[in-house]
Formats: C-alpha cells, sequence, structure tokens
C-alpha cells in the first residue's frame, strides 16, 4: 500500500517505467534519505551528553 501511495507523486512516476522499477534512480534517494535520517539521529541522541 505505501509503495502505491508513494507512486501517486510525480517524482516517483519518473522512476518507474513500465512496471519495472529503476534501481540506479531509486537507490541514490535510499541512500541519501538513510544519511540525513542518520545525521539527525546523532544530532538529536548522539550529542545528549
Amino acid at each position: 500500500i505505501g509503495i502505491w501511495y508513494a507512486s501517486g507523486t510525480e517524482y516517483m512516476q519518473t522512476l518507474v517505467v513500465g512496471e519495472e522499477l529503476q534501481v540506479n534512480k531509486v537507490l541514490p534517494v535510499l541512500f541519501g534519505g538513510a544519511v540525513v535520517l542518520g545525521i539527525v539521529i546523532y544530532l538529536l541522541f548522539g550529542r545528549s551528553d
């Protein structure tokens, strides 16, 4: 369900050609999101000393 919701956005539609997901476009986005999330968690919890 979440995947179909995400595919509703314009950007996600450009990542899908036919019924195939273009992994080479999706992976950098997921990686970037993971890095940002990691930094946010580090700032919130890692430096709370």
